[in-house]
């Protein structure tokens, strides 16, 4: 593989810049072609889709960051169920909420598989997924079914945890009183909370928002490391443009 990888980069270094751009877009628009012909699947109505790069050039020809309601004036044209497509991924959009309901309410079963297209988490759990979280399909069901009755026999789902939720919100809401309505972050004290109920269902036992050094660190560890969740997914260009990485592991 990386004898080919090697002759094709040679062979486009000997090339010139117009020779190769050319070449691109011959390519490019010969795949389009190609796909127009003999369309794999029936999409929805959507924008115009380019080999390779998809809808990409229509949501970056404006100068200024994208938002979400960019796409309302496709909604308009193509209706509220839309086929897009990013690089090579094809997404379908809903566009109301009653569309999200019936998705992912009424038929919740057939499209709650997780995203296992997205590189970071295929790479770390596979095609089939793996855990509570990104497991699909029966296996999910079964283990979500085993991972309920273990849960029980801690108390999940009876009096006495409903009970200790209640007064674990009444120490929170006592501590945001104790401020005195001075500005504060509500970040650190809502994690001390959930860990506290985390804590009795496991151990059985609750620590004071106060007398927590250990616990404090950890949380404050935890909500450092978390920030760098959104560097895992750049490299989504590797999912988008699969040849790049090829073109990557040769230069490595």
């Amino acid at each position: 593989m990386t004898d080919v990888v090697q002759s094709f980069s040679e062979f486009f270094a000997n090339l010139g810049l117009p020779t190769v751009l050319i070449f691109v877009v011959v390519l490019l628009l010969s795949l389009w072609m190609l796909s127009l012909r003999n369309p794999r699947v029936n999409w929805p109505p959507g924008p115009l889709c380019f080999p390779v790069v998809g809808c990409l050039p229509q949501l970056m020809i404006s100068g200024r960051r994208r938002q979400p309601t960019d796409l309302l004036p496709w909604y308009d044209t193509y209706g509220d169920i839309m086929h897009i497509q990013l690089g090579e991924q094809h997404m379908i959009m809903l566009g109301s909420y009653e569309l999200i309901e019936e998705a992912f309410v009424r038929n919740a079963a057939t499209v709650s598989d997780r995203p296992t297209w997205i590189y970071p988490i295929r790479r770390l759990v596979g095609k089939d997924g793996a855990g509570v979280i990104l497991k699909n399909g029966h296996a999910w069901k079964e283990l979500r079914r085993f991972t309920l009755s273990s849960l029980r026999d801690f108390g999940l789902g009876r009096k006495s945890l409903q009970e200790k939720i209640q007064d674990e919100a009444r120490y929170l809401v006592q501590n945001i009183e104790d401020e005195n309505g001075k500005a504060f972050s509500p970040r650190v004290r809502v994690a001390k909370a959930v860990s506290n109920i985390i804590s009795f269902v496991v151990f059985g036992v609750r620590y004071d928002y106060e007398d927590t050094p250990e616990m404090l660190s950890v949380l404050e560890e935890s909500v450092r490391m978390n920030k760098g969740g959104p560097m895992a997914f750049t490299n989504l260009a590797r999912l988008f443009f699969p040849v790049i990485w090829i073109y990557l592991q040769y230069l490595a």
